[in-house]
């Protein structure tokens, strides 16, 4: 299994830094020029009911702790990895993933929870796979909350009402992981328009493929 890696990916970054969008454009880049490639998430998975139902408890109720909301996110990984990624990886596809471990990472410590307990988990749900390369959508945080107050499609989550100090923890903590990783965590900024921030994702994944 340590290879199926190579043909993961995964996608990074504050709320409203606009990385769902951003995949989705990827993605069907991809898929209209023929390649076998497969979109996913977290917390949830595509087409997995189990682990959706887990990404409703988490988004919609602000009473759990952080270390239970901890546990919910690895439960939900472990049915993920096992049912989705790992199948879909294994029949040869290229798997993006709209957020993974690093979110889990930088967003539970943020919270308040030991970095070396969360790693244990994170190791412990994905039985040490980890993508070899992972796109952190980088932006002001002022910018992203802007965005999205302006965008009446997105559904409002517990995590997009945190204040400001709480996203500006959130981007520290992902480029704390850019400067200890630069061959795999790619920093891309996303405060331009969006053609411009998928663009230089695809070229990037051009020469990787």
């Amino acid at each position: 299994m340590s290879n199926l890696n190579k043909l993961f990916f995964t996608f990074e970054g504050i709320e409203g830094s606009g990385k769902s969008t951003i995949i989705n454009i990827v993605y069907n880049e991809f898929l209209k020029r023929g390649y076998d490639i497969f979109l996913t998430r977290e917390p949830g998975g595509n087409n997995l009911i189990f682990a959706e139902k887990i990404r409703k408890v988490i988004l919609e109720d602000e009473n759990i702790t952080p270390l239970t909301e901890l546990f919910l996110f690895e439960a939900s990984r472990v049915e993920h990895l096992d049912k989705i990624i790992i199948p879909n990886l294994k029949q040869g596809k290229i798997v993006l993933c709209d957020r993974f471990a690093d979110s889990t990472l930088v967003y539970q410590k943020s919270k308040g929870i030991d970095i070396r307990s969360i790693e244990f988990l994170n190791k412990i749900a994905t039985n040490n796979f980890f993508p070899t390369k992972v796109f952190i959508l980088d932006i002001e945080p002022e910018i992203a909350l802007n965005r999205l107050k302006i965008n009446k499609n997105r559904e409002i989550n517990k995590f997009d009402k945190e204040n400001i100090f709480f996203h500006k923890k959130i981007r520290d903590e992902y480029l704390k992981l850019v400067k200890k990783n630069k061959e795999k965590y790619i920093l891309i900024n996303a405060n331009q328009e969006k053609e411009k921030v998928s663009e230089d994702i695809i070229k990037i994944l051009e020469k990787v493929f």
